[in-house]
């Protein structure tokens, strides 16, 4: 169990335009939120790096929560770890791509970390099958 008061390193991967950064804040209130995407997703309409620092900024979380343009199947930056990471609704849209991308998280996830993923899949034997033997 992760305390709320710990000062954690979380990743939001697949961050949109910043709602499980928000969320992740507000549950960790000494955290440092990275969040990345592409920006690009025609399910994300009109995204960018741009509103997503924006919203942050509103909220007074713009100290804390800092995005970047990053593609989930290109490796993260080799110099960061994350104790957390969390994602909502982006792998489906990479389609079997997304065991690279769980792949470039798990690489940069503490060990003892949790990477949280909240998704749609037809059959979730495969991610299971997948994560059990990574993890």
């Amino acid at each position: 169990m992760l305390p709320a008061s710990s000062r954690l390193k979380i990743l939001d991967a697949g961050c949109g335009l910043g709602f499980m950064s928000y969320l992740a804040a507000k549950c960790f209130p000494n955290a440092a939120i990275t969040g990345v995407d592409t920006f690009e997703d025609e399910s994300l309409i009109d995204s960018s790096l741009e509103k997503a620092t924006q919203n942050m900024r509103v909220l007074n979380l713009g100290d804390r929560v800092h995005f970047r343009k990053h593609d989930l199947r290109e490796p993260l930056d080799p110099e960061t770890i994350f104790d957390l990471a969390v994602s909502n609704l982006v792998f489906h849209n990479l389609g079997k791509e997304r065991f690279l991308a769980y792949s470039n998280i798990l690489d940069r996830v503490v060990s003892g970390g949790y990477f949280v993923i909240a998704d749609l899949f037809p059959s979730q034997s495969a991610d299971l099958k997948y994560f059990k033997e990574k993890c």
